[in-house]
């Protein structure tokens, strides 16, 4: 029931219904041999059927299943992978208008992380560290592609601080907005430091940090001896110009005599 249920739903935005009103299309399937995929394999025939009998569609619906199973994505799960995998998710796709009639998810792709946040004048940035091999990116862009070196520098204190041996044992992905690039740049460079050492304001102990306590301890007393604005954060803002002068305090002088 389930299944007929889900590749009624992902059929129905590629055929034309307008053209068959009060008619009713039944589409029977029988499954010769299973062995995982059998939801994505019966939308593709039932689609291709569909238009081998001459019914008016806007596309066909191509089905495939991609899956997790022993941390490894994989596409095309099989039985097996379907049973021992941690997620499934089947996915029905119209490639001719690029769009998606079908999207199950079973499981659970991406464990809950600690996100660790740090701003800077009106930037701000979040970070997910991950167990891995030294890859660092920021908005999906890597690190060591990021305009102007200035700012490429900044965030790279933490790194060099820390060193090469600890990078190349974490992933490290970073989302920022807002500001400049400057802001930026130093709101990454503290969101990281604080996630390299897993530093929250709850003070609370991080769940599935890639670094043990005592590792992260001595991280965060190199850190703080370099630079103990890379953790604490910097409040500190340029005063803003005023009205009626040239910058936010002198004016320009008069004479009464």
């Amino acid at each position: 029931v389930e299944i007929s249920k889900v590749i009624k739903e992902a059929l129905e935005p590629a055929v034309m219904l307008k053209e068959f009103p009060r008619t009713a299309v039944d589409v029977f399937m029988e499954v010769l041999q299973a062995d995982g995929g059998t939801r994505c394999a019966a939308l593709t025939g039932a689609s291709v059927a569909l238009a081998d009998a001459g019914i008016p569609m806007r596309d066909l619906v191509a089905g495939c299943a991609a899956g997790k199973a022993a941390d490894a994505v994989i596409l095309d799960v099989n039985n097996e992978e379907d049973q021992a995998g941690q997620a499934d998710l089947p996915i029905g796709y119209m490639p001719n208008l690029k769009k998606i009639t079908l999207l199950q998810l079973d499981g659970v792709l991406t464990p809950k992380t600690e996100i660790y946040y740090a701003s800077r004048k009106t930037s701000s940035a979040h970070v997910f560290i991950t167990k891995g091999v030294g890859k660092i990116r920021i908005n999906n862009i890597p690190l060591e592609m990021i305009e102007p070196e200035s700012s490429r520098e900044v965030i790279l204190a933490p790194l060099e601080i820390i060193g090469e041996e600890i990078r190349d044992k974490v992933d490290i992905s970073i989302r920022v907005r807002g500001g400049g690039f400057m802001g930026q740049a130093y709101a990454s460079a503290t969101a990281m430091s604080r996630a390299l050492i897993g530093w929250t304001k709850s003070k609370k102990e991080p769940k599935d940090h890639p670094f043990n306590k005592s590792t992260r301890q001595q991280l965060r007393e190199k850190i703080a001896d370099y630079d103990k604005y890379l953790i604490s954060g910097d409040a500190r803002r340029k005063e803003p110009k005023k009205f009626g002068g040239p910058g936010a305090r002198r004016r320009k002088q008069k004479s009464y005599r």
